[in-house]
């Protein structure tokens, strides 16, 4: 059965929000292969990527993720689901300061110690470095809130 007509299919409120978080979803990981097409993941310190996808799969891909794509947009449309609102400066802000509060268990102050014990050593600096981390986590929080004016930034 098609709904051609302009009236969505009803859903409940639940209902519509379920289909779109799932929908919302495949659209993301469609979003991710594009992206991994387009700029394959570079060599990280402590990430090594395997299994890349291989150049010349490109185009096959690109065209079967634009067909489900289609699909998706399609069943979103005929059910009326309205879009998730995602503040993208505030999502990184957020991930950046998750990533900031387990720097502090990494401390050996902190969290570390219960893997066993530290070396004078390693905690010595690990609370000498982490902080000066945090702090520069923390200006790149403010950055990327507008906290702070990216005019005077210093590229290096």
């Amino acid at each position: 059965m098609h709904n051609m007509s302009a009236e969505p299919l009803p859903l409940n409120a639940a209902q519509a929000r379920s289909m779109a978080v799932t929908l919302g979803f495949l659209e993301r990981d469609l979003q991710r292969l594009r992206d991994a097409l387009a700029h394959p993941p570079r060599p990280l310190r402590l990430t090594r990527f395997v299994d890349p996808v291989p150049a010349h799969a490109g185009e096959a891909l690109r065209a079967a993720a634009g067909e489900v794509e289609r699909q998706l947009r399609k069943m979103a449309d005929q059910l009326g689901l309205q879009p998730h609102v995602e503040p993208v400066r505030r999502s990184l802000a957020s991930r950046l300061i998750l990533d900031r509060v387990h720097l502090d268990e990494a401390r050996a102050s902190g969290g570390l110690r219960g893997y066993g014990s530290v070396d004078e050593r390693t905690a010595e600096y690990l609370e000498s470095e982490i902080p000066k981390l945090q702090a520069l986590i923390d200006g790149l929080i403010e950055q990327i809130e507008g906290r702070a004016d990216l005019s005077e930034c210093k590229h290096t």
